[in-house]
């Protein structure tokens, strides 16, 4: 997937009503990763960023 492709290998999109939920492996985002994930997010499902949740979450395995 594109996240990957721009340095966000471990993620999980979920697409339901119109919201998009993205689960980043990460403890921690900047402004600038947030902003590159709701573009890819955007660019490609045409959602709105008010309804894109970004989540950074440490996933073990």
């Amino acid at each position: 997937m594109l996240l990957g492709a721009k340095g966000f290998e471990d993620s999980i999109v979920r697409i339901t009503d119109g919201k998009v939920e993205v689960v980043i492996n990460a403890a921690n985002l900047t402004e600038q990763q947030l902003a590159i994930i709701e573009d890819v997010v955007k660019s490609k499902t045409e959602i709105p960023i008010e309804n894109i949740g970004i989540i950074p979450v440490v996933m073990e395995e």
